[in-house]
């Protein structure tokens, strides 16, 4: 949910009840602006004062343990997101558990955030974005098979699913007997390219991170195959065609390269193929940001 959004419930709350009486409105309106400004520590006080005018609104306690959620404060959302399962307990609304499930694994109690997760599950099933979260938990509990299973389930429904895609790159980049490095650079790349700019701005910039750290950490045996596949990329003995072919194929192996996909964009270029080759450079800003062989060239420059 945007935050400019967070308190819409409320307030239809609020009109339904036919409420004229000013001090929750002008609550309403504190934490509304402070939201915009993206104050949440000032929305705190207002919407308590929401909470003692609608004591029986769940989304008054679910949009208090919001703020406090956004604040870093998650120890004190767990109080009044738990009221606010309580009183969307006969509802299929699932808000408030999804919010307290993210409170509790912040916390650092993986097991409660399980079961509530798995309460949101007798209300919504086998939706991609709760697979994710199960699998999340699951690896927080120490279970990579188990939130292997639920990342498997999720990209079967929806092969672009964002945080199932993030959720096991996560997965394959961590030391065990999951890991699998081209597969988690793979799956961090198409994380942010399935998603519009301005979406999940904090894993993306996780993501990219991750992707630097498995460039600096490549296994050998990738190393040879990336250095056979790019000597062959810049062997001029081979057609251009074929040199794409090897430049296209060192990136697929491995996202998390620089090298290849600058190569690869080069190549592009000399063929003619400026959409593709402006495509990929595009890419290369956004995984690789600083590189300057992805720089946008000044009209003119050769």
């Amino acid at each position: 949910m945007a935050q400019n959004r967070l308190f819409y419930a409320v307030v239809a709350v609020a009109l339904a009840a036919g409420c004229s009486r000013t001090p929750p409105a002008e609550a309403l309106a504190q934490a509304q602006a402070a939201v915009d400004a993206g104050d949440f520590a000032a929305a705190d006080s207002p919407l308590k004062a929401v909470c003692r005018a609608f004591p029986d609104s769940w989304e008054a306690f679910y949009n208090l343990g919001s703020a406090r959620l956004a604040a870093g404060r998650a120890s004190d959302a767990i109080s009044p997101l738990a009221k606010a399962v309580r009183l969307a307990g006969g509802t299929e609304e699932t808000r408030p558990l999804e919010a307290l499930a993210a409170a509790q694994r912040l916390i650092g109690n993986p097991d409660a955030a399980y079961f509530t997760l798995k309460a949101v599950e007798e209300k919504v099933y086998r939706k991609p974005w709760l697979l994710a979260s199960l699998a999340a938990v699951e690896m927080d509990r120490g279970n990579p098979g188990s939130a292997k299973a639920y990342l498997a389930d999720a990209l079967e429904i929806d092969d672009g699913e964002p945080t199932a895609l993030f959720n096991r790159a996560v997965l394959f980049s961590r030391p065990g007997p999951d890991y699998d490095h081209p597969a988690a650079a793979r799956d961090f790349a198409a994380f942010i390219f399935s998603t519009r700019a301005s979406q999940h701005p904090e894993m993306k910039a996780e993501a990219v991170r991750r992707i630097a750290a498995l460039d600096a950490s490549r296994p050998e045996a990738l190393t040879e195959k990336l250095d056979m596949l790019l000597l062959a990329a810049h062997d001029t003995r081979l057609t251009l065609r074929e040199r794409l072919v090897k430049a296209a194929a060192a990136v697929k192996a491995d996202w998390s390269n620089p090298a290849a996909l600058a190569w690869y964009v080069q190549l592009l270029r000399e063929q003619g193929d400026s959409r593709l080759a402006d495509l990929n450079a595009g890419r290369g800003r956004v995984l690789f940001p600083g590189d300057e062989r992805f720089a946008v060239k000044a009209a003119g420059a050769l």
